[in-house]
C-alpha cells in the first residue's frame, strides 16, 4: 500500500539520471529572515489567487534546507526543502514574489536543486506533495518533468500547435529496438 501512495502523490526524480547546471543566482540561506520568506510566500499566494492556504510555520524555515534565488542581488524566491537521509530530499514548497516572469524560476530551481542535490551524493529528489492548483493550472512543469523522463528513457517527443484543431499536441516516438532498453 505505501508503494502505490508514493506513486500517485509524489513526482520522484531520479537524480542519477539528470545532468543539470547549478544557477549562479542562487544559494542554500545561512540567515534565515523569516519575515522575508513569509513576503514572499504571501506574494505567491496571491499570484496563484489561492482561496486557502497553510501557513508556514517558523520552525519549518529553521529545521529544513532553504535554497535562495536572487534578482540583482535581491531575494525573490526559496524552495524550503527536507533532509530524510543520505539518499533522499524532498523540496515540499516553492514561493517565488514573480516580479520578473522572465526569470522562469520554477524550471531553473528544478535544475538547480537537481543538480546540487545531486552533487551531495543525493539519488532521489521528490517534488512534495500533489496539489489539486497543480492539475489545473498550465502544464509548464508537468510537461518539463514528462519530456525529461521519456527523452532519458530514449524517447523523441514532438509538441506543437494541432494542426487539425485548437490545442497543443505532443508526439511521442520510440524505435521498437530501445523499448526493450528501458
Amino acid at each position: 500500500m505505501e508503494n502505490i501512495v508514493e506513486d500517485l502523490y509524489f513526482t520522484k526524480i531520479n537524480l542519477l539520471k539528470t545532468n543539470y547546471k547549478p544557477y549562479k543566482d542562487s544559494k542554500i540561506l545561512t540567515d534565515i529572515n523569516i519575515p522575508e520568506l513569509n513576503e514572499i510566500y504571501y506574494k505567491y499566494a496571491r499570484y496563484k489567487k489561492f482561496k486557502s492556504f497553510m501557513p508556514i510555520h517558523d520552525c519549518e524555515y529553521i529545521d529544513n534546507e532553504i535554497m535562495g534565488y536572487f534578482d540583482k542581488g535581491k531575494l525573490v524566491a526559496w524552495s524550503m526543502i527536507s533532509i530524510y537521509d543520505d539518499r533522499n530530499a524532498e523540496c515540499y514548497q516553492f514561493a517565488w514574489d514573480y516580479k520578473n516572469p522572465k526569470l522562469h524560476l520554477g524550471i531553473k530551481s528544478l535544475r538547480n536543486e537537481c543538480a546540487i542535490y545531486k552533487a551531495r551524493g543525493f539519488v532521489n529528489y521528490y517534488l512534495g506533495f500533489h496539489s489539486e492548483y497543480k492539475s489545473k493550472e498550465g502544464l509548464g512543469l508537468g510537461l518539463f518533468i514528462g519530456k525529461t523522463l521519456l527523452e532519458k528513457n530514449f524517447a523523441v517527443l514532438n509538441c506543437r500547435n494541432s494542426k487539425t484543431r485548437s490545442g497543443a499536441e505532443v508526439i511521442v516516438k520510440w524505435k521498437n529496438k530501445d523499448l526493450f532498453n528501458i
